[in-house]
């Protein structure tokens, strides 16, 4: 299987900086188990960090990073560029 680089090139450029518009101070609940979108990094090193969102308006989407209990709010623009499946990055033949 064949990847489009510059698709690939355009997803890693998303994490710098992937920011953060707030901070969410007071208590919500929300179904993390049932995340909008998950980020799931696994790096050459063994490590593995996941994100999840889960749309708040049609302007922010709430995110946790797993093993960690801060929620922070991120604009719908910075979220959308994580709801790309695996095929999305492959060269069409």
């Amino acid at each position: 299987m064949e990847l489009h680089q510059n698709k690939l090139f355009s997803i890693i450029k998303s994490f710098s900086p992937l920011r953060a518009s707030g901070f969410q101070d007071e208590a919500v609940e929300l179904d993390w188990e049932n995340p909008d979108v998950v980020l799931d990094i696994h790096t050459l090193s063994g490590n593995e960090y996941v994100c999840r969102f889960i749309k708040k308006d049609d302007k922010q989407f709430y995110a946790k990073q797993d093993n960690n209990e801060q929620v922070y709010l991120v604009s719908k623009y910075v979220a959308d560029k994580f709801k790309k499946k695996f095929s999305d990055y492959q060269n069409v033949q």
